[in-house]
């Protein structure tokens, strides 16, 4: 199932062509809802600023993992307009996002590379909860990191591991709790899939000693930020889902997007620890309550809202405020 936070952009883009020439008035002639809409216009979408809880770069990266096809800029500016983002600002964070090899350009279009795109399978994973956990017993998958690779492939490489977690135990070695289901092999493969150099050695460690298995397992992380994330952002769904009956439409769709955005990008985040490290109680809370309000945000979509949402952000040439 297409999780509802990727449903919301995906449904837009695939209207964007087909609506671009509309008018807010003719919608607003087959829903009175919609006249509301042709009242305020622009001016209520650019006071919808994004939280700190989205940035341009994960509304790109949102966008292009559930496009059908690459996208010209001024689709991305369009979209991103709707969440209070000036048009530079979009700009700046897709040539970022080409720099880093996450996407590029196809005919003056851009899309996810195939590292991204592979990433973005991961992340859809959340929903499995702790069924990708199993007990731990006090290992450690490891990864020893040539010291010789070149400056590209290395950095791209460090990505990959501390994409999955990993973090820097030793010089050169990259250490997690061995406690997910995928095991060593499959790990290696995830890994090798997102850019780990060809000579890393991907080995289960088990007889370190003491002193370095406490350092590991307390300094690593940073475990009370990561619960206070959670937490924080459980609460944040709870608050949205009392509030979103009582917003306008235009603002409730937006809203669930941002929300769930922010708590979809944690549960991708979160370095699935086990407990013996960090309680993963705030973790499977807030995947339960995001199952929950991914079925509500469905249920907010409508086709001639996100038309009118388009042909608004579309047809206007330049926000008069936005948040970079």
């Amino acid at each position: 199932m297409i999780s509802w936070v990727r449903t919301i952009p995906s449904l837009m883009l695939e209207r964007m062509y087909s609506f671009r020439k509309l008018t807010l008035s003719r919608h607003s002639r087959n829903s009175s809802k919609l006249c509301g809409l042709s009242r305020f216009g622009s001016d209520m979408l650019l006071r919808l600023q994004a939280p700190p809880s989205i940035t341009p770069k994960q509304l790109l990266l949102e966008l292009l993992r559930v496009a059908p096809d690459p996208l010209a800029v001024r689709d991305l500016v369009a979209v991103g307009r709707l969440f209070g983002f000036e048009d530079n600002a979009v700009r700046v964070a897709l040539a970022r996002l080409v720099r880093r090899g996450l996407v590029a350009s196809r005919q003056g279009r851009y899309g996810l590379t195939e590292a991204a795109s592979h990433l973005g399978r991961w992340v859809e994973t959340w929903r499995e909860g702790d069924r990708r956990l199993r007990a731990w017993k006090g290992d450690w998958l490891c990864v020893l990191h040539p010291q010789g690779a070149e400056r590209t492939p290395r950095r791209r490489s460090t990505q990959a591991l501390e994409r999955l977690r990993f973090r820097l135990g030793n010089p050169h070695l990259w250490v997690r709790p061995n406690n997910l289901r995928a095991g060593r092999g499959q790990m290696e493969l995830e890994l090798v899939q997102l850019g780990l150099v060809d000579d890393a050695e991907v080995f289960v460690g088990q007889e370190f000693s003491s002193a370095l298995h406490e350092k590991w397992a307390h300094d690593l992380w940073p475990t009370d930020m990561i619960q206070r994330d959670l937490r924080e952002s459980l609460a944040e769904i709870e608050r949205s889902r009392n509030e979103l009956d009582t917003m306008p439409d235009i603002r409730a769709l937006v809203e669930s997007f941002l929300v769930g955005s922010r708590a979809l990008h944690l549960l991708a985040l979160d370095p699935l620890l086990p407990d013996e490290i960090c309680d993963g109680t705030a973790r499977r809370e807030l995947t339960e309550a995001m199952k929950e309000y991914e079925r509500i945000g469905k249920a907010l979509w409508s086709p001639d809202l996100v038309a009118a949402l388009l042909t608004d952000a579309t047809n206007d040439p330049q926000p008069k405020e936005g948040n970079a």
